[in-house]
């Protein structure tokens, strides 16, 4: 529908836009004009401090209306550095700017001409000077602001450039252009489109960046959660002869079964997922809990109530270390209650595979563990009920997809030890319901985390040292495998062969890496498990799920390089049995932010408010490591911040799928080419 309006029109249709600057322009997502509309920005500069010369006061930031004295002048310095210096009087003195490598000064500027400029001040030896001040013509009376608007650049654009390209591309909009239907404008008060883009980008006071940015955010959690929704919808559609597994028991049995209490939350949890398995609709569940919360007791539970109810259930891990763990987990778990538990993964011998194989067609395995080679297309199940997903941020949508294919609407539990708000979760997380293990067993024991930098590596690993003559284990962990990866980093194979024969010679210690085989790996770690092995030099391969009630000690050495959440799920390596655990952050960083990141760490145990921290700093693409999570890019909303504008959101995107709104063709077609643009094309068919 926009392109009625020329908001489809290529870039290039604006004046001024040549092929350099479409090239400047689409380095920066901008491809139309709408793009352009919608490109809103970082932030505003407030001129509204205007002073004469005099009036100026040491490190003040202020705008100046002053004449250019004489012409400006270029100086070189060493290095090929060029000054340009330049004069500026008023009626009350006279200032001296200076400006780097901006040759265009000296033919653009004339003398005896007034201009705006704006920077900060500063008194010297009894004059006033700017560095690289903001310089610019006057503007008649009536296009003069105190607010101009700051967008992220590239390489060859200008803030003065970008705002007059948004100015002439704002001439394209019709003032009756909506995205939203009217209903919705009306209901929650929001100012119309071609208002809040015109107010986003020249507003006349901080009201007018309110309104704009409150219409603005609402219509893009609106349309991402309207898009949400209507997925949600279509995985909940059932056909009537392929109905999911309906139980016909609970999981007391099972939960009275274990050698101790389940936590208050745990047993919520449980409740929560037998009640949508025992629905008749098909259960799309997320499980969060922080490390250590018990996850695994609960979707042994779930696993239980399906394979009591003759169901067969596939339980997927990221890594085969994690499926083995699992599987010897589940089948002391379940194996007395007469369930088969069996394990399949790319390491799996044929004979061993062939039986598995066999097992899962005619129904005697109930549950399988397993890697990828789940969803390999030889793996068919007789009757799969349920499937589960341990750390389900490292498995894309399709990957969960191709495993639940292999049964008729099979639940869907998935689990992850990265905390996530509900709000984030509504997003991220798309269709999934969200239930939370929000407490910790009882006994569990606060790890104690220190942050030392590598001068005080030889305490550390002395301290270690006494650590393992008690026989307790631990774990040393590298960002980097080797020297060919990254030679700045201390290397897991370099410290491996270093404390092999410096600190920790008196101890068995093991190299494990992602480069190793997986027969390599599981000797590794089934040596470790047995006691066989008192250290570890690993890359993150131990990140998820690895459990040890020996292990009492986890180095991070270049701790900087972790994120925090990463950082929070590496020391939830230790402290999983009776014994007091340390975890010891290792960084010759001199930088204060990531010094205080990693003091937020030292300081908190919380994997929520980690998480939030680490959320904020680096966006749901850099937390999440690739875009699996499926989260399209938000432009002006933030999810962490924007909550209650979430909820008016969410409320009004069920309205509308309850059918309260009755939308015309026309917002139909707004509402689907909104859609369809913020997914990527991707649900294009979301309104019927």
């Amino acid at each position: 529908m926009s392109e009625m309006f020329g908001l489809g029109a290529p870039i290039s249709v604006i004046k001024g836009v040549g092929e350099k600057t479409v090239g400047f322009l689409e380095k920066l997502g901008i491809k139309t004009v709408l793009d352009l509309i919608t490109y809103f920005p970082r932030g505003y500069e407030d001129r509204s401090n205007i002073k004469d010369i005099a009036d100026c006061k040491d490190g003040e930031k202020v705008g100046i209306y002053a004449r250019l004295a004489v012409p400006v002048t270029e100086v070189r310095v060493k290095g090929g550095l060029k000054l340009y210096k330049m004069i500026f009087v008023d009626d009350s003195g006279s200032l001296e700017a200076t400006a780097f490598n901006q040759s265009y000064l000296k033919s653009s500027l004339k003398s005896g001409e007034t201009y705006f400029l704006y920077g900060r001040v500063f008194k010297r030896y009894g004059k006033r000077e700017m560095l690289s001040p903001s310089i610019e013509k006057v503007l008649p009376v009536n296009d003069r602001t105190s607010l101009l608007p700051i967008y992220r650049l590239t390489d060859g654009l200008s803030q003065k450039k970008l705002r007059a390209l948004v100015k002439s591309a704002l001439s394209y909009l019709e003032k009756g252009y909506e995205t939203l239907p009217a209903a919705i404008v009306d209901d929650y008060s929001l100012l119309p489109f071609y208002d809040a883009v015109n107010k986003i980008h020249f507003p006349e006071n901080q009201f007018d960046i309110n309104s704009a940015r409150e219409r603005l955010i609402f219509e893009e959690l609106f349309v991402l959660r309207a898009g949400i929704l209507r997925l949600k919808a279509q995985l909940e559609i059932i056909n009537k002869d392929k109905r999911p597994l309906v139980a016909s028991c609970n999981a007391e049995r099972f939960i009275t079964s274990l050698p101790y209490l389940l936590t208050s939350a745990q047993r919520r949890v449980i409740d929560e997922c037998v009640s949508d398995i025992s629905s008749g609709k098909r259960m799309q569940r997320i499980v969060q809990g922080d490390v250590g919360s018990g996850k695994t007791a609960v979707a042994a539970a779930v696993a239980y109530v399906a394979a009591s109810s003759g169901g067969q259930v596939a339980f997927m891990a990221p890594t085969e270390i994690l499926a083995r763990q699992h599987f010897k987990t589940l089948d002391g778990m379940l194996s007395p209650f007469g369930i088969k538990v069996a394990l399949l993964t790319g390491s799996t011998s044929k004979k061993e595979r062939d039986e598995v194989l066999a097992s899962l067609a005619d129904g005697s395995v109930s549950l399988c563990v397993g890697t990828h080679a789940l969803i390999t297309k030889t793996v068919s199940f007789k009757n799969l009920s349920l499937v589960i997903a341990d750390e389900q941020h490292r498995f894309g949508v399709m990957q969960r997809a191709a495993l639940t294919e292999k049964g008729e609407a099979p639940h869907l539990l998935v689990m992850s030890a990265t905390p996530i708000p509900r709000t984030v979760g509504l997003m991220i997380y798309g269709g999934l319901d969200i239930s939370v293990i929000d407490e910790l067993p009882a006994g569990r024991k606060k790890i104690t985390t220190m942050l030392i930098s590598s001068d005080r590596r030889r305490d550390a690993y002395t301290f270690a040292a006494s650590e393992l003559s008690k026989g307790h284990q631990m774990y040393i962990v590298c960002p980097a495998i080797d020297e060919e990866d990254e030679n700045e980093l201390t290397t897991v194979t370099s410290l491996f062969d270093e404390l092999k024969s410096g600190y920790l010679k008196d101890f068995r210690l093991r190299l494990l890496h992602g480069k190793m085989k997986a027969s390599e790996k599981d000797s590794v770690m089934k040596s470790f498990y047995a006691g066989e092995v008192d250290a570890i030099v690993s890359t993150t391969v131990i990140e998820v799920g690895i459990d040890s009630p020996r292990a009492t000690l986890i180095y991070i050495e270049n701790a900087d390089r972790f994120g925090l959440s990463q950082l929070h799920q590496l020391r939830g390596r230790v402290g999983r049995g009776d014994l007091k655990s340390y975890c010891v952050l290792i960084t010759d960083s001199k930088n204060e932010k990531t010094l205080s990141r990693l003091e937020t760490v030292r300081d908190n145990n919380d994997g929520f408010k980690l998480m939030e921290y680490d959320f904020k700093e680096r966006g749901p693409g850099d937390f999440f490591g690739s875009r699996q999570h499926g989260l399209p890019q938000l432009k002006i909303a933030d999810l962490l911040i924007d909550v209650s504008l979430l909820e008016k959101a969410e409320e009004a995107s069920k309205r509308l799928f309850d059918n309260y709104y009755s939308l015309n063709n026309k917002e139909k077609e707004y509402l689907k080419s909104s859609v369809s643009k913020l997914f990527a094309g991707g649900s294009a068919d979301i309104f019927n």
